[in-house]
């Protein structure tokens, strides 16, 4: 297989259980008691692994640039969360997250 194909896997199964745990803990510690904010079976939130192979194909050649690497990580990853939501609406017609308590 590519090489570049298995680093990209490798960051998205890293990337997608960190997600998790991180979500799962800022949970816990929020609420009092343990919260799976996953949706599948295990230890894992996609959304997250795509993120990050997206910021990586996207904002590589920006490495040596802080500014435009925040503004792009921002950008991106705020597009990403939009489309996800909107598809995952009109698929499942139902809200997956919702921000307006924030």
């Amino acid at each position: 297989m590519d090489h570049l194909f298995i680093t990209a896997l490798w960051f998205f199964i890293i990337y997608a259980i960190l997600g998790w745990c991180i979500e799962v803990t800022f949970q816990t510690v929020t609420k009092g008691k343990f919260i799976n904010r996953g949706f599948l079976n295990g230890p894992v939130c996609p959304i997250y692994g795509f993120g990050m192979i997206i910021l990586l194909y996207f904002l590589s050649p920006f490495t040596d640039n802080l500014i435009l690497l925040f503004i792009g990580s921002v950008v991106l990853t705020s597009v990403l969360e939009f489309i996800t939501g909107f598809v995952l609406e009109k698929v499942f017609h139902d809200k997956w997250w919702d921000y307006s308590d924030c």
